[in-house]
């Protein structure tokens, strides 16, 4: 496997760091294997027992949450300690910090990162998504504008962006960049979905209940497209079952 795609799979296992998703991991060392090859081995039993994890029900959820975070920054921060300069390891760590809700300690990492590393448009979203919720909307857009400067390919770029200027309440921005996104290989469910938010924000109901069903068809478990959509019709005075 060539450098860059082992790259860009450790990239997208780290993302899913920001979801619900939790296991412990040995981390033990094995020998002959570098950082990347090391930090997938991690990713990979993460991804196995958040599996295991989801079929015990006996087990508190969130219990195992708690104490598989600990021990995967355990591990994590060991790695890190070894190859300090390995971005992978530390977008996971920055992803799983943020996940836990030490925010401090997820910007540290980030701000390693990007000494190492200024072009990772994942780091990027990342910190958009951290200046949102704390409501700096101007860190939001000022990084997310330097990444799109080094990588203007990236659709996820320019999904942020679009949320960003939505939330500014700049909806011709807000489009703008959605357009793009899905011009750039946005998954069709989720540019439908931010486009409904655009226009039911902009007062156009009749677009947005077709974006809302468009996802409500392209993917049926999307609790909030579908209450989005029984609450544009009720305002509309439907009686809704």
């Amino acid at each position: 496997m060539n450098s860059s795609r082992t790259q860009q799979r450790l990239v997208l296992m780290s993302l899913l760091f920001l979801g619900a998703c939790t296991t412990p991991f040995p981390g033990h060392r094995h020998e002959g294997q570098g950082p990347d090859e090391r930090l997938g081995v991690l990713m990979r039993e993460h991804l196995e027992g958040r599996h295991q994890y989801r079929s015990e029900k006996e087990r508190s959820r969130l219990g195992a949450e708690l104490v598989d975070a600990d021990g995967t920054l355990r591990d994590l921060r060991q790695l890190h300690l070894e190859y300090p300069t390995h971005t992978p390891t530390l977008f996971a760590l920055a992803a799983l910090a943020f996940k836990k809700g030490t925010r401090g300690r997820a910007s540290g990492y980030l701000d390693l990162l990007f000494e190492h590393e200024p072009r990772h448009p994942e780091a990027g979203i990342l910190r958009s998504r951290m200046a949102i919720g704390e409501g700096n909307l101007p860190a939001s857009r000022r990084v997310l504008t330097q990444q799109i400067r080094y990588t203007p390919d990236h659709a996820g770029l320019q999904e942020a962006l679009s949320a960003s200027a939505y939330l500014e309440g700049n909806l011709v921005e807000a489009r703008a960049s959605l357009a793009m996104a899905e011009r750039l290989g946005a998954p069709a469910w989720r540019v439908a979905f931010n486009r409904g938010l655009i226009e039911e924000a902009a007062g156009h109901v009749a677009e947005a209940l077709q974006a809302y069903e468009a996802v409500m068809q392209a993917k049926p478990d999307c609790a909030a497209a579908t209450s989005r959509w029984r609450g544009l019709r009720a305002q509309a005075g439907e009686t809704i079952r």
